[in-house]
């Protein structure tokens, strides 16, 4: 049975603030949920970029022809933009502190903003995703990946939008191998184009099997808790990574799984979480801060690294498909969900670009009005 705990439930509050603190070996599983307070929307709530229209934004099918590429860079740009703009939250510098505590193992997030590196938290694979704090599971707004060659970029900070977004560019890993090759005198090699790096529903991630190797090398440690906050948990990989992370976790009697969101976990998931926190995720780091003092992210200050060099992988992957079995993509983003559950509820003045949403969000956290869904 999964422990229901409430902002005015005292006695199990102060239980997993202790566990916390007692802990060594922490994993972290975000979702959107953590970036609501930093004026990004969320996904699957009333007012959430998917359930307001959006939901063929984050298809696999936006790729297939030039018209629905460039309307699906156009509206990325603006959340991009947005992303760039907004600040951690106390949930993001709280994950950072558990870092800089020595309790954090590591740390997965579905979400593709990358606000993770403005704390300092590394998201960078270049030298092997082991060495990554941040594992991004999803994707980042913030780089291109080849279609070809599978070579990854940084998008630079300082271009403009619409030539950073074009979906058309060519592969520069690519076009150097083929300009080498017809200055030996050889024949020119294949070129592929760029795409945002993220992953859309219905596709697999390239890096699964990479990721699924970090996944079990984390699992292999003796970990203590498995920390999630902000998702309703509503993609198949994510609910694999908790049932797998909960069997290692609970194979230690002392081992716990905790869930901070306001929706309520369905049924299925009894004996996988031991407490759901009914709580914005701010909201009970907050709280927790005044039980754990030590693990108080609010006077710490964190850079920015977005100002990396555009091109990311020196070396040219080798060629051909992406190698990934169905047993290791775990990070298929598929979606359980109906476009009928979708549409319910939903209002017939749909936003005609994601400019009203990304606004609306933004006016919420100027008035203090955002209370940080928790839903993805």
């Amino acid at each position: 049975m999964i422990t229901h705990v409430y902002p005015d439930d005292d006695h199990h509050l102060q239980t997993i603030a202790n566990l916390l603190g007692a802990a060594s070996k922490i994993v972290t599983l975000a979702g959107a949920g953590i970036s609501t307070n930093a004026g990004i929307p969320d996904f699957r709530s009333k007012n959430g970029t998917y359930s307001r229209g959006y939901r063929h934004l984050f298809r696999s099918s936006v790729l297939v022809d030039t018209e629905s590429r460039h309307h699906f860079y156009e509206n990325i740009a603006k959340m991009r933009q947005a992303a760039m703009d907004a600040d951690p939250t106390k949930t993001h510098r709280f994950i950072r502190n558990l870092h800089d505590a020595g309790k954090l193992v590591r740390h997965y997030t579905q979400n593709i903003d990358c606000l993770e590196e403005k704390t300092g938290l590394s998201t960078d694979a270049r030298t092997g995703l082991e060495s990554v704090e941040c594992v991004l599971l999803h994707g980042s707004l913030h780089r291109f990946r080849c279609s070809y060659c599978l070579a990854t970029f940084r998008q630079e900070v300082d271009r403009e939008m619409e030539t950073d977004l074009d979906p058309e560019s060519p592969c520069p890993a690519c076009t150097k191998i083929s300009n080498d090759r017809k200055a030996r005198g050889k024949r020119a090699s294949a070129i592929g184009r760029l795409r945002l790096d993220i992953v859309l529903y219905d596709e697999l991630d390239p890096r699964a099997e990479s990721i699924s190797a970090v996944v079990r090398y984390d699992q292999s440690l003796r970990l203590d808790v498995f920390l999630i906050m902000g998702t309703s948990l509503a993609t198949d990989g994510v609910r694999r990574l908790l049932r797998d992370f909960a069997e290692v976790i609970h194979e230690r009697r002392v081992g716990k799984v905790v869930f901070v969101n306001l929706t309520k976990p369905a049924k299925s998931w009894d004996n996988v979480i031991d407490y759901w926190i009914k709580w914005d995720c701010d909201a009970w780091v907050g709280d927790l801060m005044e039980r754990q003092p030590a693990l108080d992210p609010s006077a710490a200050t964190f850079g920015v690294p977005l100002h990396l060099p555009l091109l990311e992988n020196a070396q040219h992957p080798s060629r051909g498909g992406a190698g990934t079995s169905a047993d290791d993509a775990i990070l298929i983003s598929s979606d359980d969900e109906s476009d009928d559950d979708l549409d319910e509820g939903r209002s017939d003045t749909s936003f005609k670009s994601l400019d009203g949403l990304l606004q609306n969000a933004r006016n919420k956290v100027k008035s203090g009005r955002v209370t940080g869904t928790g839903i993805k």
